[in-house]
């Protein structure tokens, strides 16, 4: 083997507090790019079902649309009476 003990390998002949860290920054960058895709996957998965889960059930209607939906039924029924009372005269 080319160093003679484990301190001299760690050393490097000096050059040990430069090499380490760029090992284990390299080591990092590594692991994001393994990592990062498959967590942005998960996340889209799950979004996916999500959505999927909200187009098969079907929506409750909310207070507006009752409000609205209530609104159109009075218009109707008063264009109604409007257009009967105008068949009458």
């Amino acid at each position: 083997m080319y160093f003679e003990n484990f301190a001299s390998l760690v050393n490097m002949g000096g050059h040990g507090v430069y090499v380490w860290p760029t090992y284990g920054l390299g080591l990092l960058v590594i692991l994001y790019n393994i990592f990062s895709p498959l967590m942005a996957r998960k996340k889209i998965v799950a979004q996916i079902k999500r959505q999927a889960r909200a187009a098969s059930v079907p929506k409750a209607p909310s207070s507006r649309d009752r409000t609205i939906k209530s609104k159109q039924q009075v218009s109707t029924a008063e264009s109604s009476r409007t257009m009967n009372e105008g068949e009458v005269e």
